[in-house]
Order: C-alpha cells, then structure tokens, then sequence
C-alpha cells in the first residue's frame, strides 16, 4: 500500500484533506512501476543503486535498441509483484529520438496490468 499519486502529474492527490492509498494490486504495481522506470540510477541519496542507467547507458551517442530493451526489461521483472511479462512492445523513433513503451504484466493476484512509458532521449 503506497500513496496514491495522479498517473499524469505523478503528484500526491488529496480527497477532503485525507490522503488515499493503492489498494489494488493492479495499482500498486502500475504505480511502483512507472516510479521505477522515471528514477535515474544513483538519484535517491538513500539507495545510489536505484534506478535505470540512463546517463549510463541510455541517454549516449551509441546505444541499441536491444540494450534499451534489455535494461527496461529486466527492470520490470525485478519488481517483486510482478509474476510475469505478458506482452512487450517498445519503438525508438528517429524523428523526435523518443522511445515508446507499451506492456502488460500479470500481478500476484492473476490480473494483467497494461502499461505505457513514453521516454524522449534528446533533442
């Protein structure tokens, strides 16, 4: 159980003062998911091992599609509510240099959570 956060500002919501929290699996997940996917590796002072490599080994001159992959992938499945990944789908666009994610996990409790992650890698 987390606090719930807006999925489009990623701000904290507030319903009549109180605070409301994730209840399902499904948004627990989905949550802990995209919060893990927007986190840059060493950016929590707490945790320097936290986090994609983007700096590392996303945001270079010279990266391939398969290690963007690889990397987002592996990130996914180490998230402990996830029991598998049902479908994935990612396209790097040369145009805008954006990178599109779109996936599906089953959670602890059988549902299948869908899920997408928009990154734009530079200008």
């Amino acid at each position: 159980m987390d606090l719930l956060l807006n999925p489009e500002t990623h701000d904290m919501i507030f319903v009549n003062g109180g605070c409301p929290v994730t209840v399902s699996q499904q948004d627990i997940v989905a949550q802990r998911l995209k919060i893990t996917l927007q986190t840059f590796l060493g950016e929590w002072f707490l945790d320097s091992e936290l986090g994609i490599p983007y700096f590392q080994q996303i945001l270079t001159k010279i990266r391939s599609k398969a290690t963007v992959d690889a990397i987002f992938q592996k990130a996914i499945l180490d998230d402990p509510g996830v029991l598998e990944m049902v479908s994935y789908e990612s396209n790097l666009a040369a145009s805008n240099r954006g990178f599109d994610l779109v996936f599906s996990v089953r959670v602890a409790d059988g549902t299948i959570v869908p899920i997408d992650f928009t990154l734009y890698i530079g200008a």
